[in-house]
């Protein structure tokens, strides 16, 4: 993503934290110093970017993580390159942070922006060469019981400006042809898209055999308590997890929704929020040992 003495505009092929990488980057050294960058930007990903300086491609290719990046001033040129999307974002951040000592404290509220810019007459660079990638490859901050919600976006974006991830809340998935979504907009340039969360959690079971739909033809996938096959309260559902079919139909469900966007994506694997109402069967009770 070529810029003209800033960030500029992202290319056609550039990911959406490429395009936000790039509008975080513009804004914040604006705010710094009242100006663009003088030089020109490059902002983008091992797969979007034809052109990297050498040995950049070969060397983020054997890193480890995804997020793994390589920012550089080589040749009066700014480069934020990314082994894979929203890596270059974090890489802007991490620049943001040690080059212009920006800093954010809390959530931006309508009295307080929660942050700290320091006000700079310029920007020098010198030439650099910096690998990184971070260290937990996990870093989540979930938004739990807040679906039925406003999205906690400055909150959100607060969190990802400081290195952690987030993703949408309990079972809501990006869906990347909507583009034009609230979800989407917001979520798809702070998430990388084989990482987003495809559902699970204590509705791994619950969502493959709900109990108010599949237990009056399907008793025998529900737990024998006391000697007879019980439904359970509404997602409390225990199940008999030594029926093949149930093992069988979760499975089916977990393939099904990592099926929708190719297999990108992470699928949360869990059972209900509940330590009472477990399968007493033989077959379960020798899973128990």
């Amino acid at each position: 993503m070529p810029g003209s003495k800033s960030s500029g505009v992202a290319a056609a092929t550039a990911h959406e934290s490429s395009k936000l990488a790039a509008q975080e980057l513009s804004d914040y050294v604006r705010k710094a110093t009242g100006r663009d960058l003088p030089c020109e930007v490059v902002i983008g990903t091992l797969d979007t970017l034809d052109d990297v300086p050498d040995g950049v491609r070969e060397r983020l290719g054997r890193m480890t993580r995804p997020e793994a990046s390589w920012t550089g001033f080589v040749d009066g040129r700014l480069w934020f390159v990314g082994k894979e999307e929203t890596a270059e974002l974090y890489a802007v951040y991490r620049f943001l942070e040690s080059r212009l000592g920006v800093r954010w404290f809390q959530a931006a509220t309508k009295d307080d922006p929660g942050e700290y810019v320091p006000q700079l007459d310029r920007i020098e660079l010198a030439p650099f060469s910096e690998f990184r990638e971070p260290v937990f490859p996990i870093r989540r901050l979930d938004g739990t019981g807040i679906g039925a919600h406003k999205i906690p976006e400055r909150a959100i974006a607060c969190a990802v400006r400081n290195g952690f991830q987030a993703h949408p809340m309990y079972d809501r998935r990006i869906l990347y042809n909507e583009t034009n979504s609230p979800l989407y907009r917001f979520f798809a340039p702070r998430n990388r898209r084989a990482e987003q969360a495809l559902g699970g959690g204590h509705l791994t079971f619950v969502s493959a055999m709900p109990g108010g739909t599949a237990f009056k033809d399907h008793p025998e996938w529900f737990a024998l308590v006391d000697g007879r096959r019980v439904q359970g309260a509404t997602h409390m559902e225990q199940y008999c997890l030594s029926n093949p079919e149930v093992r069988r139909n979760v499975a089916d469900r977990i393939l099904r929704a990592l099926a929708v966007d190719g297999g990108r994506g992470t699928y949360l694997f869990g059972q209900v929020d509940s330590p009472h109402g477990g399968c007493e069967c033989a077959a379960c009770r020798a899973l128990d040992g």
